[in-house]
């Protein structure tokens, strides 16, 4: 399921395009919008394999903020890097009078961080994806079962949008899961 892309710089991308981009689309189409009518923004991901960072604009974007939304999933993901293993989310180190947000959190592989919506639905799909990945070679069950597991942690208690996310993206993961079996 992953698109692994490789770069002149030889940096391996672990996107998965499709599932990001579902990501997204069930962000933008939550009831009461709280996306705010914002569409898209940047996802950044550091693959400790590699060590190295690639960033990716998803869905819609207006051009004024283009640089805002990457700058602000790069910078979200090189603060949890750089603050070590205590930090496994970018709302705990959070400073508004640096411009550091939340968004991104820490798993096993790497750092993932997105930006373009706000905070709270930044680390959703953070998060979902993370443990997505993390699961890539466990079956369906499992990975549905190890999603519901991490959003009800008590590392997120605060985060009211990471159970609605997951399980649309269960609806998202079941339907491609069908399709690619036709």
């Amino acid at each position: 399921m992953i698109l692994t892309e490789k770069f002149s710089n030889g940096i391996a991308s672990c996107l998965d395009i499709e599932a990001i981009d579902a990501l997204v689309t069930i962000i933008t189409n939550l009831p009461d919008d709280p996306a705010g009518g914002r569409k898209g923004g940047f996802f950044s991901v550091f693959d400790y394999g590699s060590m190295g960072m690639v960033s990716r604009m998803f869905g819609s974007v207006p051009t004024e903020k283009m640089s805002q939304y990457f700058r602000n999933s790069t910078e979200k993901v090189t603060r949890i890097v750089k603050n070590g293993e205590a930090e496994y989310r970018s709302f705990q180190s959070r400073d508004e009078t640096k411009e550091h947000w939340g968004g991104g959190v820490r798993s096993k592989s790497g750092v993932y961080a997105f930006s373009g919506f706000p905070e709270k639905l930044d680390e959703a799909l953070s998060l979902v994806y993370a443990l997505y990945v993390e699961l890539e070679d466990k079956t369906e069950a499992e990975v549905v079962l190890s999603i519901k597991m991490s959003a009800r942690e008590q590392k997120f208690p605060d985060n009211e949008f990471i159970h609605p996310i997951f399980l649309e993206f269960i609806n998202w993961m079941c339907d491609n899961f069908e399709t690619k079996l036709k």
